[in-house]
C-alpha cells in the first residue's frame, strides 16, 4: 500500500512548513505582537498535530524541530515517547497563543482545538510511561475543552421551526427535527450558534 508512505510524506511536509514560519518570524513586519503570537502558535499547532498522528502510526519518528535547506541523511528515530513529548511541548505553546472564540474563522485552530489535541498527546504519552501525572493533566485541559464548548441542547439554525425559505425545492423548515438533526445540516456546522464545533474546515 502507497498510503503509509503518503501519510508519511504529508505529515512531514507541514512540519516543514511549520519549521520554515517558526524560524522565520522576526524577519516579517507584523501589524502587531498580538497577530505574530498568534502565527507563531498555529504552526506549532500544525507540527504538534503532525507528530502526535505520526506516533499514533508509526511510534517513534526521526525529530525535525528547525528549518534547514541542507539534506540531512543522519536522522534516528526518537522514541514514541519522545515524539510525543514533541507534539505536547508544540500543543502547549499553540494553547498559550490561540484565542478561545473563532466561530468566525472556519479552518483556523482555537484554543479549544489545541486543547483538545494536547489532552489527546498526553494520554498517549501516558499509555507508554504509565504516568499518572500525564492521565491528570489530560484530564484538565479535557474539562476546559468540554467547559468552553458545550453540547448543543436546544435546536438551532437553518432548519428550526418557522424558518422560511427552501433549498432544491425542499422547506428548510423540519418540524420533526431535533437538535441532533440540527448538528448535523451543513450550514449549522459552521454556524457561531454551534457550540459543539471545536477545529471547523470548510471544503470549497
Amino acid at each position: 500500500s502507497s498510503l503509509p508512505k503518503s501519510l508519511w510524506d504529508k505529515f512531514y511536509k507541514v512540519i516543514s512548513y511549520a519549521n520554515l514560519a517558526l524560524s522565520k518570524m522576526d524577519d516579517v513586519e507584523w501589524p502587531s505582537e498580538e497577530q505574530k503570537s498568534r502565527i507563531a502558535a498555529e504552526a506549532h499547532f500544525l507540527r504538534g498535530i503532525s507528530y502526535l498522528r505520526l506516533a499514533e502510526l508509526f511510534g517513534g519518528v526521526p525529530m525535525v524541530l528547525e528549518y534547514t535547506e541542507n539534506p540531512n541523511y543522519g536522522y534516528v528515530r526518537a522514541t514514541r515517547e519522545e515524539t510525543y513529548t514533541a507534539a505536547i511541548e508544540d500543543f502547549k505553546l499553540a494553547y498559550a497563543g490561540l484565542p478561545w472564540n473563532i466561530s468566525a474563522e472556519y479552518g483556523r485552530a482555537g484554543k479549544g482545538a489545541a486543547a483538545m489535541y494536547l489532552s489527546e498527546a498526553l494520554l498517549g504519552r501516558g499509555v507508554e510511561t504509565d504516568s499518572n501525572a500525564d492521565y491528570t493533566e489530560a484530564a484538565k485541559y479535557a474539562k476546559e475543552v468540554v467547559a468552553n464548548h458545550p453540547l448543543m441542547t436546544q435546536r438551532f439554525g437553518a432548519r428550526v421551526p418557522g424558518v422560511s425559505g427552501e433549498k432544491y425545492g425542499v422547506p428548510n423548515e423540519f418540524k420533526e427535527g431535533n437538535v441532533i438533526s440540527d448538528l448535523f445540516v451543513a450550514p449549522n456546522i459552521v454556524n457561531p450558534q454551534n457550540t459543539e464545533a471545536i477545529w471547523v474546515m470548510v471544503s470549497a
